[in-house]
């Protein structure tokens, strides 16, 4: 990569009609210093950038995770009666719940 790089930007002109380019002109660079302004600017103080995508920002997450693959999440988790202690899962009654779970009668 570092070969090619070296051939491009350093190598020889094998071209005669190429000696007379210049490397950059007063258009490329009224068009390239907005540009550059703009990167150091978001990169600096990115705050309005972010004010201006984030309800859409929000809209993707919300569809993304949507509430029905978050609910069947919960339902698939195993749920212990609300006592005011913790409920003790006894190895036969895990093995009990187990083909329920899975729809096996």
């Amino acid at each position: 990569m570092l070969w090619l790089y070296q051939r491009v930007f350093f190598g020889e002109l094998t071209n005669e009609k190429n000696k007379g380019l210049e490397d950059v002109n007063l258009r490329e660079i009224l068009t390239l210093a907005p540009l550059i302004a703009m990167c150091f600017w978001i990169g600096i103080y990115p705050k309005p950038f972010f004010e201006m995508t984030a309800k859409s920002a929000e809209k993707i997450v919300a569809a993304v995770s949507a509430p029905g693959a978050r609910r069947a999440t919960q339902e698939a988790a195993p749920r212990l009666a609300s006592t005011g202690r913790a409920a003790a899962v006894t190895p036969v009654a895990a093995a009990a719940a187990l083909p329920a779970a899975a729809g096996v009668k």
